[in-house]
């Protein structure tokens, strides 16, 4: 049973990767993480992050504003 189940696995052309090719995947996700970090620390990046918290600040002074007006 195992020979036929072997024989079938390959007769379907279908093989691993090869190490060759898990080389290159692995170097293509570490590239595209590298990227990501980069694209994190940004000068524009850091603008909009410092803009969002400026009015996510703004909403919560006007909650509580609007709490205590009550």
């Amino acid at each position: 049973m195992a020979k036929s189940m072997q024989t079938r696995r390959i007769s379907t052309g279908w093989r691993g990767p090869t190490p060759e090719q898990k080389r290159q995947w692995k170097k293509n996700k570490k590239a595209w993480k590298a990227k990501q970090i980069a694209a994190r620390y940004t000068a524009e990046a850091r603008e909009r992050r410092a803009a969002k918290r400026a009015e996510e600040a703004e909403k919560r002074e006007a909650e509580k504003a609007a709490k205590d007006a009550k």
